[in-house]
């Protein structure tokens, strides 16, 4: 194993995009965040991969990828050399119509971003016009924020941030581009920390694009970024709950709560074995979990922590993609939740993607096996590569450069500022009796 170190739906196509130059495809999302790199579906569950976002991902596409983020950073030195652009100064929220002297300084500055073109760059006033409006939009998606043309502090933040910090981004993803593997895989998933996306991959195109929720910023919770293999699925899991969690959360809320541990379909047992023995909810066996002698798992079931399937990829990390029976926070811009595993919007559609080759598992025995009563383990005939990166810059296939907020606060090197420890979301993770 080797160790790596918001777009609207309408430009969410990047990580495919990027990947597709290892990431690079066109970032076409209508009202998400931004996507990385491969080229992305720009649309909702079942929408197919259509014009410049459905750009090929393929293993010799690492070089494209790195040729036009260097084309990229020369462009950028270009804007510096100028003088860079002004900065505008916050105020009130600026709404399509409203008349503004920063409108002035607006123009400008999409202008040298390249997102206001042709003759619209000539145009005066302080009119926010609807041209000026599509251009904010445009600079919007390809910072990973909402495309809403609206002006606030947000919007502003992302504008003011100097030429100078754009290049230093663009020169540290440029290192991290050249730090991927060559060869991806002929199928491959790929995971962009800080664009919250997942993208699946075959025959250099992609046919899967979802939201996913990634570990929170404190340094022991991050998800870690390296490469590996999907060997197989569990379906309806039983949550190990880690030592850590069951210890400082869950046994506080026992204690005040005899009935918690029930309600919430925890049980107490000797170990996360399949032929682990369950044990009484007493006193003296939560100071056992607390003193991690006795354990605390969580059935399966629609309110289990992993959702109903979870995809494994044994690493030293103990992380692993699985589902959630919090979807509404896929709703959320920025989705940082996460204990350091990965939870995925659409569950199913990855099973079937990693049950290609094996086509008694349809998708409705799927949703079978994630609905039925007893956890179920389908191993993969051929295991699937997935790659989990942090990549905060790319350049798609139209030559359009996206940025995304830098998460973790990673330094160059891809490591955070004081360290990588994190916390496993479950210990026995490697577990096939989970």
């Amino acid at each position: 194993m080797v160790t790596y170190v918001s777009c609207l739906r309408a430009y969410g196509c990047a990580l495919l995009c990027l990947l597709a130059a290892f990431l690079l495809a066109s970032c076409t999302d209508d009202a998400r965040k931004g996507e990385i790199g491969f080229p992305s579906t720009g649309g909702r569950q079942g929408d197919s991969l259509t014009g410049p976002a459905s750009a090929a991902v393929g293993n010799g596409m690492k070089q494209q990828a790195i040729a036009r983020m260097q084309q990229a950073i020369v462009q950028y030195e270009r804007v510096e050399g100028l003088g860079g652009w002004p900065a505008i100064p916050y105020g009130e929220t600026i709404e399509p119509g409203d008349s503004s002297a920063r409108i002035i300084l607006l123009r400008e500055l999409l202008t040298k971003t390249g997102d206001l073109t042709g003759t619209a760059t000539q145009e005066s006033g302080r009119i926010y016009t609807p041209t000026l409006v599509q251009a904010v939009m445009q600079f919007q998606a390809r910072h990973g924020l909402e495309a809403d043309g609206r002006i606030g502090s947000t919007t502003l933040a992302a504008m003011n941030t100097p030429v100078e910090q754009r290049l230093e981004q663009l020169r540290i993803n440029l290192n991290r581009l050249q730090e991927l593997p060559d060869s991806m895989g002929q199928r491959f998933v790929l995971v962009n920390i800080p664009e919250y996306k997942l993208r699946a991959y075959e025959n250099d195109a992609a046919v899967q694009e979802m939201a996913v929720i990634v570990g929170e910023t404190y340094e022991d919770q991050q998800t870690p970024r390296f490469s590996d293999e999907m060997e197989y699925i569990i379906f309806r899991p039983y949550w190990n709950v880690p030592e850590r969690i069951a210890a400082e959360e869950i046994v506080p809320e026992a204690r005040l709560d005899p009935t918690y541990l029930s309600a919430n379909n925890y049980e107490i047992t000797s170990d996360w074995g399949p032929d682990a023995e369950v044990m009484e909810v007493t006193p003296e066996n939560l100071d056992l979990v607390e003193a991690g002698t006795l354990k605390i798992r969580q059935k399966p079931g629609e309110e289990n922590a992993l959702g109903l399937v979870k995809f494994m990829f044994p690493n030293p990390y103990d992380v692993y993609l699985h589902g959630t029976p919090a979807d509404y926070l896929f709703g959320e811009q920025t989705r940082a939740f996460s204990h350091g595993c990965i939870r995925v919007e659409k569950p199913v559609e990855l099973a079937q993607f990693l049950l290609l080759d094996q086509p008694d598992w349809s998708r409705e025995r799927i949703e079978q096996a994630m609905h039925g009563g007893e956890q179920t383990r389908v191993d993969l005939s051929r295991p699937t590569p997935i790659h989990i990166v942090y990549l905060t810059a790319f350049v798609d296939n139209e030559g359009k450069v996206h940025f995304f907020e830098d998460v973790y606060n990673l330094q160059g090197d891809g490591q955070p500022r004081t360290g990588d420890q994190r916390m496993p979301e479950d210990p026995n993770a490697m577990d096939p009796g989970r």
